[in-house]
């Protein structure tokens, strides 16, 4: 599956770009990152604090039935966070914090 990736500077959240890709874009597939978010949202719509400093992401694409559930993904999003970010940042020291944190060397 290829992704197009999408990179901003300042956004509302990233999972309303990638809403507003999907419904008025028509793209199915993609990688939105920003340096900054104005209204993150987190785990069942809590509000997100969004740092200054921190890479905020959010990976969208067509289910298929064979997919695992949107359960299983909020595991496994992380994880396939962290081997995108492991090609850009060689060496540092990567690590998972749930619910869905992804730290470099530990920030």
């Amino acid at each position: 599956m290829k992704f197009k990736c999408f990179s901003y500077g300042n956004v509302k959240s990233t999972n309303n770009s990638a809403m507003y890709l999907i419904r008025k874009k028509n793209f199915y597939n993609g990688f939105i990152f920003a340096t900054s978010q104005k209204k993150g949202r987190g785990s069942h719509g809590r509000k997100w604090i969004s740092k200054k400093g921190n890479f905020f992401s959010t990976i969208f694409f067509q289910m298929k039935k064979n997919y695992p559930t949107v359960e299983q993904f909020t595991i496994i999003n992380p994880l396939l966070n962290i081997d995108v970010i492991k090609k850009f940042c060689g060496k540092n020291k990567i690590n998972f914090k749930p619910p869905n944190d992804i730290l470099v060397n530990n920030k």
